[in-house]
């Protein structure tokens, strides 16, 4: 069964996040290419990625006046880099 403490060191989510911090150094020749651009790493792609969601919610949420702010990334995770 998958517990919330647990679910960080399952496969999935540890290869992720391990990517996501330093995709660089442990997968340095893959490069994949997103709706026909230049080819990047998959860490830059991640983390890229990420950051432009996050500028996403912070224009969804602006001039709403009940959010104060909102906190991104919560508890994260080194993955396999431990």
């Amino acid at each position: 069964s998958m517990s919330w403490p647990s679910n960080y060191d399952r496969l999935g989510c540890a290869t992720m996040m391990s990517l996501f911090w330093a995709g660089d150094r442990i997968a340095p020749g893959v490069k994949p290419r997103i709706h026909g651009g230049d080819a990047v790493s998959l860490q830059e792609l991640l983390q890229g990625s990420f950051i432009r969601a996050m500028a996403a919610v912070a224009e969804a949420l602006r001039g709403v006046p009940s959010v104060l702010g909102f906190e991104t990334p919560n508890e994260p995770h080194p993955g396999w880099l431990g």
